[in-house]
């Protein structure tokens, strides 16, 4: 007997599913097709039919046609149990329920994305594709393959592109990011408690910039396909020495005094043709050194030269953490002035040079 009802409950099972794959197809289709068949013999065929049901209906045995007529009747009752809305109600749990651990894998990836990238790891296709998997095999959704097609379209989706990496950082710095943070937002607080005793051309900010010999252009127009993208440049030691140029701005918004550029002269000083044939401008002072870089020297020299003939006796100058400004003899001979020191690798969030003006100034150069 057991047996027998285990049969049924599965012939039940498969005609529920049967209805529901059937209702799903109706309600999801656009259009519908009816195919009619006709054929020559229609009616014969079906008194031929009704013929022998009538006969097989006199022949059959009482018992069996009432255990027959029975069964009928209790899969008819069985049928009436499964309504319309219980039908649609079952096929949107079992695809409601897919489309849960979609989405569920979607979240997933997207958290482990943006977790790489505020580490400042790399991320690409292959990653998004191994995390979606994981994730799926969690959630035991077999039938998901992550394919380029997904990759494609989460990317999409959430403004995701490859990029060109322009900075590198230590994972120290990494981890540094929110002591910087916090090191900004107090150097904001304490400059502008300073800034109320100070008019906005006493308020002065100087910066050192390097610059190749020839500056070239990394990118450039060229034809779809190019295996192999050329470009000019007059000397490979012009792309690698650099000069130093030391620009002074003021909270007025204006530049103050003349230009200090640091030449790179092999003897570190000029001989005596290269002063003969030096140009000189009024809005420029020019030295040298080996490297073409500044030390604590020539900050000094740059000091008595451009900042104390143009800056007011009352100044307040903000200049970044590298040592060669952070020697107080430097700033002896004015004792008007106080200087200020932007924190540690803060500098590209808060020194006015490095946020508005080098970056123009590289451009016109470059140009």
């Amino acid at each position: 007997m057991n047996k027998i009802q285990v049969q049924e409950n599965l012939a039940e099972q498969k005609l529920v599913d049967e209805l529901c794959e059937i209702i799903h197809n109706v309600v999801t289709s656009s259009s519908y097709e009816v195919e009619h068949e006709n054929t020559l013999d229609y009616d014969c065929m079906t008194d031929d039919i009704d013929q022998h049901e009538t006969e097989d209906s006199e022949n059959e045995d009482p018992t069996f046609r009432t255990n027959r007529e029975g069964y009928f009747n209790e899969q008819k009752d069985f049928l009436q149990n499964f309504t319309l809305d219980y039908m649609i109600k079952k096929i949107y749990e079992q695809h409601g329920a897919k489309r849960n651990k979609f989405n569920e894998i979607e979240a997933h990836v997207f958290d482990m994305f943006e977790n790489a990238r505020e580490n400042y790891l790399p991320a690409h296709d292959l990653d998004l594709r191994r995390w979606a998997l994981q994730k799926a095999k969690e959630i035991s959704l077999g039938d998901f393959s992550a394919s380029a097609h997904w990759v494609l379209m989460f990317k999409r989706r959430h403004n995701i592109v490859s990029r060109k990496v322009t900075k590198l950082v230590t994972r120290k710095t990494a981890n540094d990011s929110e002591e910087i943070v916090k090191l900004v937002d107090k150097f904001i607080d304490d400059i502008r408690g300073e800034l109320n005793n100070y008019r906005p051309e006493q308020v002065l900010n100087t910066d050192q910039v390097g610059l190749s010999k020839e500056l070239h252009s990394r990118r450039t127009l060229t034809y779809k396909g190019e295996k192999t993208t050329v470009g000019v440049i007059q000397s490979h030691n012009a792309i690698t020495h650099s000069y130093t140029i030391q620009p002074m701005i003021s909270l007025a918004g204006h530049v103050v005094g003349p230009i200090y550029l640091c030449l790179q002269e092999p003897s570190g000083r000029f001989g005596e043709r290269v002063k003969e044939n030096l140009f000189r401008a009024n809005n420029v002072i020019v030295t040298c050194s080996k490297s073409g870089k500044l030390d604590t020297t020539l900050v000094q020299c740059w000091f008595d030269h451009v900042f104390l003939p143009s800056t007011p006796r009352k100044s307040l100058l903000i200049s970044d953490s590298w040592t060669g400004h952070k020697d107080p003899n430097i700033y002896a001979k004015s004792k008007g002035c106080k200087r200020v020191e932007i924190p540690k690798n803060t500098t590209d969030q808060i020194q006015p040079l490095d946020v508005f003006y080098n970056r123009q100034m590289k451009s016109i150069i470059r140009k």
